[in-house]
């Protein structure tokens, strides 16, 4: 994607690359690709992008008991999310809901 100028399309390839080595268990490298692709989402301004990448990102925090880094990074997700009237943001509403309980 970089070499034919898709940045949107880089972010994605990050974000997935990241959730693959979550499913591995390398949370470290995980963290890697998802810092990546944030910041090449707010570069290009692509919030959905931006609000994968919060919500990848705090799936890695809660993977390794960062509990209060995670749910910074789910509220982030929520609020562009929400911003974008999609449904990812009811999931990522049920997440934070039953962190409360």
């Amino acid at each position: 994607m970089r070499e034919v100028g898709d940045p949107s399309g880089e972010a994605d390839a990050l974000l997935g690359l990241g959730e693959a080595l979550l499913d591995a268990d390398q949370p470290e490298q995980a963290r890697t690709q998802h810092t990546a692709a944030l910041a090449l989402a707010v570069e290009i301004e692509d919030r959905y992008e931006q609000a994968r990448s919060h919500a990848g990102l705090a799936a890695i925090h809660h993977a390794v008991d960062e509990y209060d880094l995670a749910e910074c990074h789910w509220n982030q997700a929520l609020a562009l999310y929400a911003s974008l009237d999609v449904p990812e943001a009811d999931d990522v509403r049920t997440i934070l809901i039953g962190r409360m309980r």
